[in-house]
Parts: C-alpha cells; structure tokens; sequence
C-alpha cells in the first residue's frame, strides 16, 4: 500500500462522473466575461486532465474504467 491519498470506491465513481459531466459538458468550464481562447484552453486542460484521472482510476480498480 503506496503512502497518499486514498479514494474509497464512492470518492472513485464520485470523481468519474463529474470529470465525465465536464468532459461531456465543456461549456460549463467557460464562464461568463471569458473569452474564447480561455473557455478553448479550460475544455483542454479539463480534457488532459480527465484522462489522468482515467489512467489513476484505472490502477485503483480497473472495473470501474470506462474506456
């Protein structure tokens, strides 16, 4: 058992649906008064990001990978 933060199984499929929410959704990364270029950059860093969780997710338990 590797020293960290540990995720319960709830934490887990907490965390994938809302990564998928916002992945699925980018528009609700791009607030009001932001431009374009910034709403465009949110949508990536949230996209790159989802799929780290996704690669983390799946070593924690491999079951709940949704790929």
């Amino acid at each position: 058992h590797q020293a960290g933060v540990t995720l319960d199984t709830n934490d887990v499929r907490g965390l994938v649906d809302t990564i998928t929410s916002l992945h699925e959704n980018p528009e609700l990364w791009v607030t009001r008064g932001e431009n374009a270029y910034k709403g465009y950059k949110a949508v990536y860093n949230a996209d790159h990001c989802a799929h780290l969780w996704f690669n983390v997710i799946y070593e924690i338990d491999p079951k709940l990978h949704k790929h």
